[in-house]
């Protein structure tokens, strides 16, 4: 349940005595299972994708008005010298191959994280999740199980709707802006 508090602690890992916290994959879980509408997801990196987006692809098909929106850390390498295409046609690939649902959500990324130039390079690294524009979620864990469930990881889960929209204005306007783009082949369709 996701409780009635304004503001909730969300920890991965150990707690002392006395500690009260909501677990970080309960508490992710819990969000993507009530989405009515909206669902945004901002993360760095993510590993074990079909495993950890199972929940988020589930209510996907059972709600398929929801609107789901990824943003996305797709980077070069240090060394890497491949065409942006071909950096995106690989991640695409992988991505798809591991997302467990029928329906694809749209996909973003920052495009400086592809820069040619080290120094002209940038990391996505913001980790929140926006759901229906009345509950977020801002976290230090990744999408991925050792975040979700081993590393110690802090979050707060915060229940009011102003903030929520407000933290869903911030991408919105980087994708109006076009300082986001739409990873090719990760959208709705």
């Amino acid at each position: 349940m996701l409780g009635s508090q304004l503001a909730e602690l969300v920890w991965t890992g150990p707690e002392g005595h006395g500690a009260f916290s909501r677990d970080t994959s309960v508490v992710v879980r819990e969000l993507f299972e009530r989405a009515q509408h909206s669902i945004l997801l901002s993360t760095f990196v993510v590993h074990q994708g079909r495993t950890v987006f199972e929940p988020l692809a589930k209510r996907m098909d059972e709600v398929p008005a929801l609107h789901v929106q990824m943003f996305l850390h797709v980077g070069r390498g240090p060394r890497d010298t491949r065409y942006e295409s071909e950096i995106l046609r690989e991640f695409a690939s992988e991505f798809k191959a591991n997302w467990p649902g029928s329906r694809l959500p749209e996909v973003f990324y920052d495009p400086r994280a592809l820069a040619t130039e080290s120094r002209e390079r940038a990391t996505w690294h913001a980790k929140c999740v926006v759901v229906d524009d009345s509950v977020a979620f801002v976290t230090s864990a990744n999408f991925t199980e050792w975040a979700q469930q081993r590393n110690v990881e802090a979050g707060v889960l915060v229940r009011e709707a102003r903030f929520a929209v407000q933290l869903r204005g911030q991408f919105e306007g980087l994708v109006d802006a076009q300082l986001v783009h739409r990873v090719p082949g990760c959208r709705l369709p």
